[in-house]
């Protein structure tokens, strides 16, 4: 309900928050409530229409040479656009997925008062956020096959996005897998393994690209199956 209400979201952080700051005290009861009563209102009234923005109007431009590495940089900015416009709330949602797993591990590390033996929990968190963020994969995949009408006339190479899908789906991935290789790293952990468990689980996310889009059906078995392989292979080299 909340896919396409972008304004709301800053509202739901905020009523999540006081019902939080309040639990466990006299007054939670109450946020909860004036939370859920807020939250109802904000769901049942409809949206103001915006107002039509004035259309600049065309002025002309000197041309200029075409900059180095200008397509390449372009082709990502498509990706980047794809999954900040049109796959907003998937990636938003995959974000706090990850942030949630992320902290889950960091609270076990911390459960275990941060032995060096609690590596393998930071190694199987890492796989787990690489598994929900390769699911992005799939809207890139149908966004740019939605656009072969047009682009399709162009003198381009086939699946010429492959590559700067990756790099944009594995720059949303990164900070979450470098927190948790920096959370590692402070358990006593050796920085060669804290840095090839990064460098494996970013090329695994590279990796699950083709099971997510091999198959429509068994997308998630594949991927799973996959992630639990390179899992175990990881296991294997560094414990």
């Amino acid at each position: 309900m909340l896919e396409r209400r972008a304004g709301a979201w800053p509202g739901v952080a905020a009523g999540a928050v006081l019902a939080g700051a309040a639990f466990g005290t006299r007054l939670d009861l109450a946020a909860n409530l004036l939370v859920g009563a807020a939250a109802a209102c904000a769901l049942v009234m409809q949206p103001r229409p915006r107002a039509p923005r004035r259309i600049p109007r065309p002025h002309a431009r000197r041309a200029s040479p075409p900059a180095p590495g200008g397509r390449r940089g372009a082709a990502l900015q498509m990706s980047l656009a794809v999954l900040l416009r049109e796959r907003r709330g998937e990636l938003l949602a995959t974000c706090l997925t990850a942030a949630a797993i992320a902290a889950a591990a960091v609270g076990l590390v911390m459960l275990f008062e941060r032995d060096a033996r609690s590596f393998p929990t930071v190694l199987l968190a890492e796989g787990a956020i690489a598994l929900a963020f390769s699911g992005l994969f799939r809207g890139l995949h149908r966004a740019h096959r939605a656009s072969m009408g047009y682009l399709g006339a162009l003198p381009l190479a086939a699946a010429w996005w492959r590559r700067y899908d990756l790099a944009a789906v594995l720059a949303a991935a990164l900070p979450f897998l470098a927190a948790l290789t920096a959370c590692a790293w402070a358990i006593g952990a050796a920085p060669a393994h804290a840095l090839a468990a990064l460098a494996s689980n970013a090329a695994l996310l590279c990796a699950l690209r083709t099971p997510q889009l091999i198959s429509d059906r068994h997308a998630v078995v594949l991927t799973t199956i996959a992630a639990g392989c390179w899992t175990a292979g990881t296991f294997a080299c560094l414990l």
